[in-house]
């Protein structure tokens, strides 16, 4: 229950996310992790959950995605 809590319910438990994207170099864990060359380059996208009037995050989540899949898109809505 407490993957399924982090995989799905806590967006449902928190009121709001901060999430960076950046280019990083793979790491050794990462590298012996995924298979990825330590020569290599990757996006890191780092995800902080919050609950309501929280300074410090309930949650931090770190993805990882090869340069050739990543694409983003932003939506403002005023």
């Amino acid at each position: 229950e407490l993957k399924k809590f982090l995989e799905e319910g806590v967006y449902e438990a928190t009121a709001r996310a901060h999430l960076t994207a950046k280019i990083t170099s793979v790491g050794d864990f990462i590298s012996d992790k995924y298979q990825i060359s330590t020569k290599s380059d990757i996006i890191l996208i780092t995800e902080y959950l919050y609950c309501d009037d929280d300074y410090a995050p309930v949650v931090c989540n770190k993805h990882y995605i090869l340069p050739e899949y990543f694409y983003i898109e932003f939506n403002a809505i005023k």
